[in-house]
């Protein structure tokens, strides 16, 4: 919890601050307040896959019908919720540029699109095998079906 409160006694007179019962009081309250800041500030980060904790994770994947592995990271999670959700079908080569640079990394991938071919070749350079197969198979999901698509990995 970032934010600096006050203690229960605090709010109290002098005089109770010396009895032991309220001190265990005292004791009790400001844990569950604790417990309670550090909750709602795990619930402001669960909409975003980037913060969220293990079990707000395991949420998204649920609502998307997204299945993990018992070996996956949890950037290997993140990652597969990205690739899942949060994009239509984007049909333009910036909006292809974009989310492929939320996902590998701006200085990651090379995307090289030939018009006259009607082909679309994609060269990634970082990440695992796992996440190449994550964002293979979301290009080849969002790219149009009239276009040749080749992705391969670098090195």
């Amino acid at each position: 919890m970032n934010i600096k409160q006050k203690d229960y006694l605090d709010y109290l007179p002098q005089l109770f601050s010396n009895v032991r019962e309220f001190r265990a009081l005292a004791y009790v309250i400001d844990n569950a307040i604790r417990r309670a800041y550090d909750d709602i500030a795990a619930m402001c980060d669960a909409p975003f896959i980037k913060y969220a904790e293990e079990r707000w994770l395991a949420r998204h994947e649920d609502v998307l019908g997204v299945t993990s592995k018992p070996t996956d990271t949890d950037a290997v999670r993140r990652l597969r919720l990205a690739a899942k959700g949060r994009f239509g079908m984007p049909y333009t080569e910036s909006m292809l540029r974009h989310r492929l640079a939320e996902l590998c990394g701006e200085e990651n991938f090379t995307l090289d699109v030939n018009a006259a071919a009607s082909s679309l070749s994609v060269v990634i350079s970082a990440g695992s095998d796992e996440e190449f197969e994550i964002i293979k198979d979301m290009i080849v999901r969002m790219v149009p079906a009239n276009l040749v698509v080749s992705v391969s990995r670098e090195g």
